[in-house]
């Protein structure tokens, strides 16, 4: 320090001072900060290098996991106005045959007439249609391969195929499109719920719940959680508002709350429980931490190692507490000191229902859609 001071103005040297360059029986590392993972990959380079076009919801209703690629293929082809046809390959070439081959009486080949006037596309939008009760003039889903010709039936049973794969039926729908829209009609999520409890810990144990808090539509983020004995009795519990970040950065930012809470009251062999399994795997060392949490998760698990505390994961249905006093806590004034609040009355309202419900050990049901097998 005195040498900086040297140098440059006391206040800079300070500055200078303050700044973390990592621990040193620590080998640098070289971080790719492009990359969640923080190691390079060709595919965050293309990130960075390409110039996106601002997002479009119709390319997120077409390119997805639900429609085959083949679909989605021939969708944005369309789109595009990238399918071979007369209108468009004459600009290049004048030797294809100008006249479409899916009508009666053959019109010249184009985008327009092949998949919204000709007599094909009219009779299969309207034996589709018809179905779900929609009228539906001049549109149509039909093309060409090479000189092949595709007749209704064909396309008939090929979209009914199509649509069964994605109902993922195996079987169970006809290949009539009548009964494939009944089934669709009719269909109905099956539910399962099951009954979640929040735990108690131990004798001479104190467990704290925590959570984060991500509301993208305003802006606003925080933090809560709650410390409580073998009882369920309120030991201590936060509520506090954090600078808007990723739903990841309130979680780790609440477990640190209450980890750094452990150990300032010297309070070994506690607790801490949380809803994301992402920030138990990271805190247990099993998941590789993103580099932009490094530095905080590492500091975490040193005092993790020193006090003795268990990390643990819990269904969000045994978490209400601290999820409701991390709402609370977004949508209060911005401060670096949190509320803290150590009696029932003290505690915000909303939060004091699931408090009552958890030492009287009330169970809530998480419900869930089966998945179909």
């Amino acid at each position: 320090m005195e040498y900086i001071t040297k140098l440059i103005p006391p206040d800079i040297g300070y500055v200078i001072q303050k700044v973390d360059i990592g621990q040193r029986d620590k080998v640098d590392q070289a971080i790719w900060m492009d990359n969640p993972s923080g190691k390079f990959t060709c595919a965050s380079a293309f990130q960075v290098l390409r110039k996106r076009q601002p997002e479009s919801p119709i390319w997120r209703c077409i390119w997805n996991k639900i429609n085959p690629f083949k679909m989605a293929f021939i969708s944005w082809r369309i789109i595009k106005k990238k399918m071979p046809m007369y209108d468009r390959i004459k600009n290049f070439s004048n030797e294809s045959d100008p006249m479409c081959i899916c009508c009666n009486d053959p019109k010249e080949e184009s985008m327009l007439h092949v998949f919204i006037e000709g007599e094909l596309a009219k009779k299969v939008w309207e034996f589709f249609g018809d179905s779900l009760g929609i009228k539906i003039q001049n549109q149509t889903i039909q093309a060409r391969y090479g000189n092949k010709k595709y007749y209704e039936a064909k396309i008939y049973y090929e979209v009914a195929q199509h649509v069964k794969g994605i109902m993922n039926k195996k079987g169970y729908l006809r290949d009539n499109w009548s009964r494939i829209c009944s089934s669709m009609e009719a269909h109905k999520a099956v539910l399962t719920s099951f009954p979640v409890v929040w735990s108690k810990p131990l004798v001479n144990t104190i467990k704290i719940n925590t959570d984060g808090s991500n509301m993208v539509l305003c802006n606003k983020a925080g933090i809560g959680g709650i410390a409580r004995n073998s009882r369920g009795d309120i030991i201590m519990a936060f509520a506090k508002a954090v600078q808007f970040c990723s739903i990841n950065s309130a979680e780790i930012q609440a477990a640190s709350f209450g980890i750094n809470w452990l150990n300032h009251n010297d309070i070994n062999n506690g607790i801490i429980e949380v809803d994301s399994i992402l920030v138990v795997k990271w805190l247990d060392g099993e998941y590789s931490i993103p580099w932009e949490f490094l530095k905080e998760i590492e500091a975490l698990k040193r005092i993790i190692d020193k006090r003795r505390i268990k990390v643990q994961h819990c269904f969000r249905k045994a978490n209400t507490v601290a999820d409701s006093l991390a709402k609370f806590g977004s949508n209060t004034q911005f401060s670096f000191i949190a509320n803290l609040y150590y009696t029932m009355q003290e505690i915000p309202r909303q939060a004091r229902g699931a408090v009552r419900m958890d030492k009287a050990q009330l169970a809530n049901f998480r419900i869930r859609t089966r998945r179909r097998t």
